[in-house]
């Protein structure tokens, strides 16, 4: 992976791939001991999902995938199907990145150990019901559903100078930019109405533990002014704002 990035204010986008194993298979009749006659039409229901595998087992993979979800969504923008995070942020987000990879195969590596175990425990507590585990996979196939990787690529992002050239190129990037520009204030919408409807509706007062949040938001912020100059004062305002808070909080108001 090229994690050497030199770019001066630009983007350095993060594409990010998790597959993790549901341990499910479509469950039909012949899975079930129901007859036809005991199950309603086809266009009324549908049967579902069968469990072949301890489910349990598999969530550490999910709250991994949540975390690094997270992650992306605090520190960077969407950027064509990846993760743009400005260049001067990109050093401490691979640094967390690399955690949540390395805490994914570790726990890859111990489900591979126990697996065979795992799975003859799961059949075993269900012996009744072999025609309904039908399909399971070995260890092998099962960890090949498994994977944590992702690339890392660094775009320049275009100047004034750029943006005002009215050549097909220059038109190409300005409309990149503002592309770029608008998912990230939409972004910082979301996170700010989601602080709102969280932490501000039905209560008497902001908490503490609120304050993170918009940390959050201010940090995503001030990470990509270089590219809207509009930026700055918005951030300087939520500094202000962050500071009278702080005040507060040391005189013991809240």
């Amino acid at each position: 992976m090229n994690q050497q990035v030199s770019v001066e204010n630009g983007l350095v986008i993060f594409s990010i791939n998790i597959r993790k194993w549901s341990a499910n298979r479509k469950l039909r009749q012949e899975h079930t001991r129901a007859r036809t006659e005991d199950l309603p039409p086809a266009d009324l229901i549908s049967l579902g999902v069968r469990k072949i595998f301890d489910t349990s087992e598999l969530t550490v993979f999910e709250a991994i995938r949540k975390e690094t979800e997270r992650l992306c969504w605090d520190s960077g923008t969407k950027f064509f199907g990846g993760t743009a995070i400005p260049r001067g942020e990109a050093d401490v987000f691979l640094e967390k990145l690399d955690a949540l990879k390395a805490r994914f195969d570790k726990a890859k590596a111990d489900l591979e150990d126990r697996y065979d175990h795992v799975l003859n425990q799961w059949r075993n507590s269900h012996q009744d019901w072999a025609q309904t585990l039908e399909g399971t996979l070995e260890r092998d196939e099962a960890m090949s559903r498994f994977n944590f990787s992702y690339s890392v690529s660094e775009i320049t992002v275009p100047g004034d100078e750029d943006v005002a050239n009215q050549t097909p190129l220059g038109k190409k990037l300005a409309a990149s930019k503002t592309s770029f520009l608008d998912r990230m204030y939409e972004e910082i919408a979301e996170m700010a109405t989601e602080y709102r409807n969280r932490s501000l509706l039905g209560k008497e007062k902001a908490t503490v533990r609120g304050l993170s949040s918009i940390e959050t938001i201010r940090n995503k912020l001030n990470g990509l002014s270089f590219m809207d100059k509009r930026v700055k004062p918005l951030v300087k305002a939520i500094d202000a704002v962050l500071e009278r808070l702080e005040k507060r909080i040391w005189l013991g108001v809240y």
